[in-house]
């Protein structure tokens, strides 16, 4: 296989990867029991609020796992739960396994998308590299 299919098919196998990645992610998500309970259109009102933001998103285990803010060592403002703390507070609550899922599911998903952005550099390279060829041509 030569440079250029080689790349293409390096950065495709990225693509389709990272759009498996998502759509389990989503899914994994969708079977938490707080977007289980919100499925259900005679859920109360007050309820429906309590399991939701006020910018409409699902509070799941992993929302609130993301949005823990500890204080920060320096006494100065707050940090986020670093990943394996994230991780730990998944692992710990007992309701939980899609959440658990979705959070290892994303942290592939990063590794993905690492690749991805290699294959794209990858790509723009041999894009320029033929376009110098070609003015050296032209």
């Amino acid at each position: 296989m030569d440079k250029v299919l080689a790349a293409i098919v390096r950065h495709e196998r990225a693509a389709q990867e990272n759009h498996r990645l998502t759509t389990e992610v989503g899914a994994a998500l969708a079977r938490c029991p707080v977007n289980v309970e919100l499925q259900n259109w005679s859920l109360p009102a007050h309820r429906r609020k309590e399991l939701t933001t006020a910018d409409g998103l699902s509070k799941t285990h992993l929302w609130e796992a993301l949005d823990i803010r500890e204080a920060s060592p320096t006494g100065h403002g707050s940090e986020r739960l670093s990943e394996s703390e994230i991780a730990d507070y998944l692992a710990d609550d007992p309701a939980c396994e899609h959440c658990q899922l979705a959070w290892q599911l994303l942290q592939q998903r990063k590794i993905v998308r690492s690749e991805l952005g290699i294959a794209k550099r990858a790509l723009r390279a041999i894009g320029r590299a033929a376009l110098r060829k070609e003015a050296a041509h032209g």
